[in-house]
């Protein structure tokens, strides 16, 4: 139990789930436009717009994992070069 609790737990795995969201959501939003500002004035607002927020949510919720395991392997480093 403990294996599937820490991969759905994975940095890595919600930074991957999170660009799909984004790329996906984002491809609907700026291809259904003609162009960004009528997604505004049309009030053309549909799921894939909200998608699209929860996917820049989410990858602002991993941005402290990555900066924190990029200082662990710039730790790693040092220690190795001494």
């Amino acid at each position: 139990m403990n294996i599937i609790a820490n991969v759905l737990k994975s940095p890595a795995l919600n930074m991957t789930g999170a660009f799909v969201l984004f790329a996906t959501s984002g491809f609907e939003i700026f291809t259904a436009a003609d162009e960004l500002g009528e997604v505004f004035s049309g009030h053309n607002i549909k799921a894939a717009h909200g998608v699209f927020i929860y996917s820049i949510i989410l990858i602002l919720r991993v941005v402290p994992d990555v900066l924190e395991g990029a200082e662990y392997l710039n730790a790693s480093s040092n220690d190795l070069r001494e």
